[in-house]
């Protein structure tokens, strides 16, 4: 994100996306929350690649918050 490389960053969140939700530990989605805003600069809004990212994101951030508790919880 750093760099302004959108595909390079999509590569390199690519694998972080696949991980089950008990390995979605704090840092990580602290992490995926940061790159998320990163997203909504307007020289990355709106665009293809920027939308499908926040997309995931969303969904990897929202996911733990139910998935990871214990049944009956």
């Amino acid at each position: 994100m750093h760099l302004r490389d959108l595909d390079g960053a999509a590569d390199a969140l690519a694998g972080v996306l696949e991980l089950p939700v008990e390995q979605r530990i704090g840092g990580i989605i602290v992490s995926m929350r940061r790159i998320h805003s990163a997203l909504l600069d307007p020289d990355f809004h709106g665009g293809t690649t920027a939308t499908a990212m926040q997309q995931k994101i969303e969904y990897f951030t929202g996911v733990p918050a139910q998935g990871a508790l214990p049944t009956g919880q």
